[in-house]
């Protein structure tokens, strides 16, 4: 899954607006998050397994890409045209990330869905929303971990 978590990150790197892109290592659970803004935070929200009779299993996964941005004032609906650009540009950003990313065919043909969008409310000015793709593939445990430097996936 590193190499996937790496292309994602790789592919997020097109979307110019982003200023920072990292794995989530909780740096938006802090009070003076370290990053720059806008950001794109990725990580895993877990999975799940179904065994096979040939030593493999099916998993069911989530991503989970965490978008913040920091805008330089807030706004009202009177406010000048590009103030509410400035405000709303993390709309922008989602839209940019979620096409991005359900168009690309990642390492051993994983496509993304987009399953969920959360607003994740905070009282520190940061606007911060999480969106939730899906994905699954199919694992060969019949080869030692010893003896591979990645799995080999099966996409059906």
């Amino acid at each position: 899954m590193k190499q996937f978590l790496e292309e994602v990150q790789q592919t997020l790197l097109t979307i110019t607006d982003l200023r920072y892109i990292s794995p989530d290592w909780g740096q938006l659970d802090l009070v003076n998050p370290p990053v720059l803004f806008p950001c794109a935070i990725v990580g895993f929200d877990g999975a799940d397994y179904a065994d096979f009779l040939d030593n493999s299993q099916e998993a069911s996964a989530k991503l989970v890409v965490s978008v913040a941005h920091v805008p330089t004032q807030q706004i009202s609906i009177n406010a000048p045209k590009l103030a509410k650009d400035e405000y709303y540009k993390i709309l922008d950003i989602i839209d940019k990330i979620s096409k991005k990313l359900v168009n690309t065919s990642f390492v051993y043909d994983i496509k993304l869905t987009r399953k969920n969008l959360q607003n994740q409310r905070r009282d520190d000015g940061v606007l911060h929303y999480e969106i939730t793709f899906e994905f699954s593939y199919t694992e060969d445990l019949s080869i030692p971990y010893t003896e591979i430097d990645k799995p080999k996936l099966i996409i059906k």
